[in-house]
């Protein structure tokens, strides 16, 4: 059969053969080596061995377990602090029990996301070596299998392809290579799996690694140790918890130790007098009460980590990470792909694109385009989802990047996040974006987001210098913007900012200069005077930190610019108002005529000061005196409070008097 695994019968015909075995269940995942084995069976010809039938099923019921997590591929966690390949979450899961029946093995799996995968394919990812990564789905009747898995069929090259496992795995993969009589570079696939015991972070965190890696085994693996130790002993050597907890103790005091171990000689009495060098007896006492129970391996041939390897995984040491450099370093590629890959992984902010997606490293780019696109992506995290999104390698990461920046230089820099949001939420993975569709997806957006809360402060005039940015935020889009950028809380609902600029008492602008950025509120607050002014309420950079010397003196500059425009745009509109008074009095004047006042009635008697009897109205030594105003920017009546007792009775009349208040 050429590809027997698209054979159209074929899940009936494994099915039909397997259930000889046993009585199949119409629900579960039918995986690993007896679908494996069965169709290598029908491929190959000869016979290959059905040990047990492995049926993985999902369930809801978590409990503690020391197996580790696995998932079905590495993702990428791009935001302004990380910028990591990490774990895909969706589809993380662990092995929670196994229960035998007969030939049938049930496997329970837990994981929290069940909805975000259509079938059990993130399963097969989760098993160690190609030649097992295979299975049907009971319900569907599916037949799922991996790349991997296709290309084993094909060439019957044995390789670890998730080496969560180590020390099983290492012993498997004897067991496979007798079983299936497969071809396997056993020396470097032992290389491989020697990295997770010489790593310098297993060894010093040996406690958070549980769940990463599982690093020991029971009984069964024992006897399989045992069953191929011919082949095992150069490469790694058996050891008991006990031993082995002893030697990763001492591994990990020399590791911490380091540097006052190079000051004096490493047998220096110092050295074993230090209370830390060996365990204490209770941690001892833990450690036997496991034996016979689970040991370890220790590796021989490999006992020191791959320098070439360490010098690329050193911050991020998982299973994954650990078998994608490896393929890429030592996966069979020519002299001048893997130059490439080196220049790649030596990069900051790039090497963890290379190690999610595939062939990432197989384009044309020089050292300085390469150079230019990692300081890109290290002052724009968001360009690296884009990139992992539509699986981009190296070039097309960069022409994608020169048609954004093209297009920012021509509607500004402040729509930078607009585009990278846009790509990611729209578009297919499988379809390489362009520079028209990015327009045509920028035009659209920019009308709906950029409309303005309100009108901005005209800041055309200030005289700062060139490469000092002052922006207002105007828009939700700009609040949005700005908030992300500063990961502060501009764009927060709950704060309201939105309805505090539209309602004209707050202002916001966002300062960039070449070496930082921060944000300056300011809030209208009244006078005494009926006048209002612009106070600062804070000047923050990133993460609300307090902003530098620099953008303080260029907030204080804003900060006046704009009172500056407040007091003259007030004043402008009272002289305003002022000369339509005097265009309508004129007017009004035109229409009107000079006459006699001899027969107009008295509107206030006049009253002398001096004739008023003290016996009823004592004379006060300070009066509140009303003045009349007829303007409706101000109080009808303001009152003053003045002194009378001097005043003399030839300049000086009382024309009212009411409620105690003196009319002059």
């Amino acid at each position: 059969m050429e590809n027997i695994l698209k054979e159209k019968n074929i899940v009936s015909i494994l099915l039909k053969e397997l259930s000889k075995y046993a009585n199949l269940p119409s629900d579960g995942f039918l995986c690993g080596g007896s679908v494996a084995n069965l169709l290598m069976k029908l491929k190959w010809g000869g016979d290959y061995p059905v040990n047990d039938l492995d049926i993985f099923v999902e369930t809801k019921n978590y409990k503690s377990t020391n197996t580790p997590t696995r998932t079905d591929k590495l993702a990428m966690s791009a935001s302004y602090f990380h910028l990591n390949a990490s774990y895909n979450h969706g589809n993380m899961y662990r092995i929670i029990s196994s229960d035998r029946d007969g030939m049938i093995n049930i496997v329970k799996v837990f994981r929290d996301n069940r909805d975000k995968s259509k079938n059990f394919f993130y399963i097969l990812k989760g098993f160690d070596l190609n030649c097992t990564q295979v299975g049907i789905d009971l319900r569907s009747g599916e037949l799922l299998y991996t790349k991997e898995f296709e290309s084993f069929l094909n060439d019957r090259q044995l390789k670890v392809v998730a080496p969560y496992t180590p020390a099983h795995t290492a012993i498997r993969l004897f067991k496979k290579i007798d079983e299936l009589g497969c071809y396997c570079d056993v020396d470097g696939q032992m290389k491989l799996l020697s990295q997770p015991f010489n790593n310098h972070r297993m060894i010093r965190y040996d406690g958070s690694y549980t769940g990463i890696f599982a690093m020991f085994f029971g009984i069964k693996y024992k006897e399989m140790y045992e069953k191929y130790s011919d082949k095992l002993k150069p490469y790694f050597k058996i050891e008991s918890f006990f031993n082995y907890k002893k030697i990763m103790w001492d591994k990990r005091w020399i590791l911490n130790n380091k540097e006052s171990i190079k000051r004096r000689n490493t047998q220096h009495v110092l050295n074993w007098l230090d209370p830390n060098r060996n365990p204490p007896q209770q941690i001892l006492d833990k450690w036997a009460t496991m034996n016979g129970k689970i040991w370890g391996l220790i590796p021989v041939k490999y006992s020191e980590p791959d320098k070439t390897f360490n010098e690329v995984i050193d911050g991020c040491f998982t299973p994954l990470t650990l078998i994608s450099v490896w393929n890429m370093l030592y996966g069979g590629h020519k002299k001048t792909l893997i130059k490439k890959i080196k220049m790649i992984l030596q990069t900051h902010y790039l090497k963890d694109l290379c190690m999610v997606i595939e062939n990432f490293y197989d384009c044309d780019f020089s050292e300085k385009t390469l150079g230019d696109l990692n300081e890109y992506v290290n002052n724009n995290r968001e360009f690296a989802n884009v990139i992992y999104k539509y699986g981009l390698n190296v070039q097309e990461s960069i022409d994608l990047k020169k048609d954004i920046v093209t297009l920012l230089n021509k509607e500004g820099k402040w729509f930078l996040s607009m585009i990278f949001n846009l790509l990611i939420s729209n578009g297919h993975p499988m379809v390489k974006p362009n520079v028209d569709d990015i327009k045509d997806l920028f035009e659209k957006e920019k009308i709906k987001l950029t409309k303005p809360i309100i009108k901005g402060v005209d800041l055309s005039d200030m005289k700062l210098p060139s490469d000092v940015d002052v922006k207002e935020l105007v828009s939700e889009y700009d609040l949005a913007y700005a908030g992300k950028k500063l990961s502060n809380c501009i764009n927060n609902p709950n704060q309201k900012y939105k309805e505090k600029i539209k309602k004209g008492d707050t202002k916001i602008f966002v300062i960039t200069t070449p070496n930082s950025m921060s944000a300056l509120e300011i809030t209208k607050q009244a006078t005494l005077d009926g006048s209002s002014i612009w106070k600062e309420r804070w000047t923050l950079s990133y993460c609300n930190k307090v902003c530098n010397d620099y953008h303080k003196h260029i907030s204080m500059y804003i900060l006046s610019y704009v009172q500056k425009e407040l007091l003259l745009s007030d004043l402008s509109k009272t002289l305003d108002r002022l000369e339509n008074r005097m265009d309508t009095s004129l007017k009004i004047m035109d229409n009107k005529q000079d006459t006699s006042t001899k027969d107009n009635p008295i509107s206030h008697e006049e009253v002398n000061l001096f004739d008023i009897d003290p016996e009823i109205f004592p004379r006060p030594q300070n009066v509140d005196v009303e003045f009349d105003f007829d303007d409706e920017d101000y109080d009808n009546t303001q009152t003053e409070i003045i002194d009378i007792s001097n005043l003399d009775e030839n300049n000086t009349s009382i024309t009212s008097f009411d409620n105690g208040l003196y009319s002059f």
